[in-house]
């Protein structure tokens, strides 16, 4: 009996053993598991916040390259509307001398597209597609805009570009009457201006 009793004890500490055995690996494996979930979360949140600072870096250099872009542009816009040549060929609708001066000013200034329009908005002369003109663009925001009097900057396609940065101005004779308008800008979707943001962010773009 007495062999049979403690036969009996063995197997119950041996059970119990075997239970708190279980426990303690069940709660190491917890323990692990609670701490790699941890970890892992950890680390996708510093991955997650790495990212949104490395977006908002690129945002921040798209946003002040943007801003040189239209400065230039607002600069360039107005010169070209300023210029002698240039009013007085428009007010005296001479179509040559105005292809002449728009070409000299697209190059010297490395703009991609110079419009000069009359006091209705229709085209007299483009920089990027000479053979194109006598088409109405008075309903594109930079024209309508130049020809109420305001210098101003837009984003936005045309007749014969896709996506732009544009600024656009008012042409005004010796007596202040606006005789016409004229846009300049730069392509947006060509492979150029995705190199250059490419090169000052050292991201990846595309232009949908």
């Amino acid at each position: 009996i007495g062999k049979a009793i403690k036969k009996k004890g063995a197997e119950k500490f041996k059970s119990i053993s075997k239970t708190i055995q279980t426990s303690n690996t069940i709660s190491i494996i917890a323990t692990v598991l609670v701490v790699t979930l941890v970890t892992m979360i950890s680390s996708n949140l510093m991955i997650d916040q790495g990212i949104q600072r490395s977006a908002e870096a690129s945002l921040n250099l798209i946003t002040k390259e943007m801003e040189n872009k239209e400065d230039n542009l607002r600069m360039s816009a107005q010169t070209i509307s300023l210029n002698s040549s240039i009013i007085g060929a428009v007010s005296a609708n001479d179509v040559e001398t105005i292809k002449q001066q728009i070409t000299y000013f697209a190059q010297t200034l490395n703009l991609d597209l110079l419009s000069v329009t009359d006091s209705k908005g229709i085209v007299i002369a483009r920089s990027h597609a000479p053979e194109k003109f006598g088409d109405d663009i008075s309903n594109q925001s930079n024209i309508k805009t130049a020809l109420s009097g305001e210098l101003n900057f837009e984003i936005e396609g045309g007749n014969f570009t896709a996506y732009a940065a544009k600024a656009g101005s008012p042409i005004k004779n010796e007596t202040g009457t606006i005789i016409g308008a004229l846009t300049v800008g730069y392509n947006l979707d060509n492979s150029e201006f995705l190199d250059e943001m490419k090169e000052v962010t050292g991201s990846d773009f595309s232009v949908f």
